[in-house]
């Protein structure tokens, strides 16, 4: 083989083997690049990545010259396939076939003439390579500059109209409980109307203080009721541990504390209750004043039975505070004894025409 046809085939094997490479990378690069352009994007959605830290997720890209020119290991464009790729190039003669392959002086002048008339080897077609990978480094810039809008996370109305919805059951269960001073009844059902026709028009943060503030003052009034019902039945629970021992000394206990029960607004549906409990004491009942007529005189198991109607139909109502969240029973554990009644009732009795308790509401 002449100088010139070896040197010219080496220049046809490096084009080759490069244009294989350079095909192969833009067609692994462009997957590799659709796919980083993937991660960027759900990165920076899902953890608010600035640019420079989305653009992390490209760096797989760099290996892909490098896998790409280790696949080329086993693709080998040999003298015998570049000659005949160049005898067909110029001709189709079979000089330069014959020249590679004997060596023989007789061919080497029509030969080296062949090979004149060897057009000059194509460029490499940059467009060619350059098509998969235009849609793909468009796709990765989309992912990377795209202006994403991220609003702050809050409050929605469905998750409010849940609250006040509870509030205002919170507010019925107390109502059915305990009979509230009017005013402030209607002052807690006027907040829980107020804050459900603001519930889309409100700020959330101011939403959420107008919530917890008519919460806590529903606690307040609950856990009030709690400590006065919690009073009431230790009172109730002493009248009937002395019902037995000492009948006289009980009829005046029991009717302390019914006329406490009978001002506290607690009495709920205890009334209604009079009729199984002591049908003697319903029959004598003035109007609906729980209280214990003078001259009535109840037998021990009826003052135990009525005593103990009242102590279990009050603990129920604690059991619904406490359920509804209006009571904690932990601090009413620790709260004040059966002495504390009086101070309990001054802070929760209902003012009316006959009452005659200072201090009242």
């Amino acid at each position: 083989m002449s100088e010139a046809l070896a040197r010219t085939t080496r220049r046809l094997r490096r084009k080759l083997v490069l244009a294989a490479w350079l095909g192969r990378s833009a067609r692994w690069g462009a997957g590799v690049a659709a796919l980083c352009a993937c991660a960027a994007l759900v990165a920076r959605v899902s953890f608010a990545l600035e640019l420079r830290e989305a653009s992390l997720c490209f760096l797989p890209l760099a290996l892909v010259p490098f896998v790409a020119a280790r696949g080329l290991r086993g693709v080998v464009f040999d003298e015998h396939a570049a000659a005949a790729w160049m005898d067909l190039r110029s001709g189709a003669q079979g000089y330069l076939v014959a020249a590679e392959e004997l060596d023989d002086p007789r061919w080497r002048a029509r030969a080296a003439a062949q090979l004149e008339a060897l057009p000059e080897l194509p460029a490499l077609n940059g467009g060619a390579f350059a098509r998969p990978l235009v849609p793909a480094l468009a796709f990765a810039a989309l992912a990377l500059l795209l202006p994403l809008e991220r609003a702050e996370p809050g409050p929605s109305s469905s998750l409010f109209d849940r609250a006040i919805a509870g509030l205002a059951e919170r507010l019925d269960l107390l109502q059915d409980v305990v009979a509230l001073d009017p005013q402030k009844a209607e002052e807690l059902s006027q907040r829980v109307a107020e804050l459900a026709e603001d519930v889309d028009a409100s700020e959330p943060e101011a939403m959420l203080e107008a919530i917890d503030a008519l919460r806590e003052s529903l606690g307040v009034e609950g856990q009030q009721a709690g400590e006065l019902a919690q009073a009431l039945s230790d009172r109730l629970g002493e009248v009937g541990a002395a019902a037995l021992a000492d009948p006289e000394r009980a009829q005046d206990m029991l009717r302390v504390a019914l006329d406490a029960l009978d001002k506290s607004g607690l009495r709920g549906d205890l009334m209604s209750q009079l009729d199984e409990l002591a049908p003697q004491l319903a029959a004598a009942v003035q109007g609906n004043r729980l209280q214990l007529p003078e001259g009535l005189q109840l037998s021990p198991e009826q003052m135990q039975r009525l005593s103990e109607g009242l102590r279990d139909a009050l603990q129920k109502n604690l059991g619904d505070l406490s359920l509804a969240g209006l009571v904690n029973l932990a601090a009413l554990a620790k709260a004040g004894e059966a002495g504390d009644l009086e101070r309990l009732l001054a802070k929760l009795h209902q003012c009316d025409e006959r009452c005659k308790q200072p201090g009242g509401t």
